[in-house]
């Protein structure tokens, strides 16, 4: 990655952004982590601005375009985007790279959009210890149980993942073919593997838009995802991060929430705990860190 250095002011930045760098994220929510809950102190030299801020939207492309609009004004601007933008553009080899550091290597938007090695920044919160804290601090209408310990914690949390596999390897199918993909919400209530599979063929039989090979491909993708597992311990932590490379967040915390009754600005609490103990992933801290060089 580039170094963030030699900031000086060419006459076209705005005062305010002197000796700053200004980094680009894709959303709001995006910002509220990232600005408001891991990095605040380091407003002094470092500037987070969400894109749908910026812009009638936000996303990917948008942070690629305010990136490349104020390097060419003189503003030294970087960007961080999320590893589903590769499913969005069709670079399927990068998506399924496994490995960290060539997947790093790779830079499909240019020198100054760094691409995240997670599927989203929410991805980045599937803490077990701060998420079972979090459960414990919102017990769902009965008395509220003593702390598991984090295997357990993170045995959920892989449950969760994997009963996932078979969408995203879906809406990867549903993608390469045109269509939309699958509501967040599906599958929800949904607690077994084996149920989730026959509930996607269903779904994808119905679809006549969709090729005879349609299931096949679902097979072909499921094994590419369940490879992200590497041979990492079972029930680890870092089998779980491994995986989470892979799977949407949103869709995993929305099972969550949905499971225990948490309330909407959740998320945030989580956050906000993470920095707190010291638990923000050494992806972030590295990338961040890089930033003073």
């Amino acid at each position: 990655m580039p170094n963030f250095k030699d900031i000086h002011d060419t006459g076209a930045i705005d005062s305010r952004f002197v000796d700053k760098v200004v980094v680009y994220l894709e959303s709001t929510v995006d910002y509220q982590i990232f600005g408001e809950r891991w990095f605040f102190d380091e407003g002094e030299w470092l500037d987070f601005k969400a894109a749908d801020q910026c812009c009638a939207s936000g996303g990917c492309s948008q942070v690629i375009k305010l990136v490349e609009k104020d390097r060419s004004v003189g503003t030294v601007a970087f960007g961080i985007v999320d590893r589903d933008v590769l499913l969005s553009q069709n670079l399927w080899d990068q998506l399924f790279e496994t490995d960290d550091e060539k997947y790093l290597l790779q830079k499909p938007f240019g020198p100054y959009v760094h691409l995240l090695c997670r599927w989203e920044i929410e991805n980045y919160l599937l803490d077990p210890i701060e998420i079972e804290i979090l459960i414990q601090d919102h017990p769902r209408g009965h008395e509220s149980r003593s702390l598991r310990p984090e295997n357990e914690t993170v045995q959920e949390l892989m449950n969760y993942l994997r009963i996932l596999i078979p969408v995203m390897a879906t809406n990867m199918v549903l993608h390469k073919n045109g269509e939309s993909s699958l509501n967040i919400k599906y599958g929800c209530r949904v607690r077994d593997r084996g149920q989730m599979e026959v509930d996607i063929k269903q779904t994808l039989q119905k679809n006549a838009n969709l090729p005879n090979s349609c299931l096949e491909d679902v097979v072909s993708f499921i094994e590419k995802i369940e490879a992200f597992e590497g041979d990492h311990p079972e029930n680890s932590q870092t089998r779980l991060n491994a995986l989470s490379r892979i799977i949407d967040g949103k869709r995993v915390f929305d099972r969550i929430q949905h499971h225990y009754t948490l309330k909407d600005e959740y998320r945030f609490q989580l956050a906000r705990r993470v920095r707190e103990n010291d638990r923000i992933p050494h992806e972030i801290v590295d990338l961040v860190e890089s930033l003073r060089e």
